[in-house]
């Protein structure tokens, strides 16, 4: 696609218009909501001890690291030296 004067126009268009308005509209929503969620949050995790501060972060982080770590076992499974890749090489006569 090139880039012209010509696209930009077409933001004009009414069905273009209408789709870049819902997802303007959309991403306020998340915006708004993630502060509404975030903002007490972080209020009620800085007044919190010493002690019970780490650990509530640390369930808070937990979740982004599913997918790293369900990534990581299947490359353990597939790589492995019982794994499929190995099995595989074994059986043309890799040695």
């Amino acid at each position: 696609m090139v880039f012209t004067l010509d696209n930009y126009a077409r933001l004009l268009d009414p069905l273009y218009y209408a789709v870049l308005l819902h997802s303007l509209n959309m991403a306020l929503m998340a915006t708004l909501a993630c502060l509404a969620l975030g903002y007490p949050f972080a209020w009620f995790l800085a007044r919190l001890p010493e002690r019970v501060r780490p650990l509530l972060l640390f369930l808070l982080i937990v979740p982004f690291w599913t997918n790293s770590l369900i990534r990581i076992y299947g490359l353990k499974i597939f790589l492995s030296t019982r794994g499929y890749l190995n099995e595989f090489l074994l059986w043309l006569g890799v040695h």
